[in-house]
């Protein structure tokens, strides 16, 4: 896979900010960077799109050093609940993403 912020073909399709002020870029083909589109630092990669605007939700209560938590956490809640595509519930998902990820210093 290209790097998202080199490749013409890849667009951002949600930027938020962390709590510390980081920008993180969800990408359209699933990568996510860190930083800014000149110098995004690839972060995690193939994040469904569902699953990756459910993190762009929660990542302003997240510092940047917190995201490979918050990251794991909402991996393994999307993996235990798309076993069964057809009976994904996006609110188990989040619940379970939240309940694994730690919040930090900043609370």
């Amino acid at each position: 896979m290209n790097n998202a912020a080199t490749d013409p073909a890849n667009e951002i399709m949600i930027v938020r900010k962390t709590a510390d002020g980081a920008s993180v870029e969800f990408w359209t083909d699933g990568a996510v960077g860190v930083g800014s589109r000149s110098h995004s630092k690839i972060f995690a990669r193939a994040v469904p799109r569902q699953l990756a605007w459910l993190i762009a939700e929660e990542v302003p209560m997240f510092n940047e050093y917190e995201l490979r938590a918050l990251f794991k956490a909402a991996r393994r809640a999307w993996d235990k609940h798309t076993r069964e595509p057809h009976r994904v519930r996006l609110s188990d998902v989040r619940r379970i993403m939240l309940a694994y990820a730690p919040v930090g210093e900043s609370w």
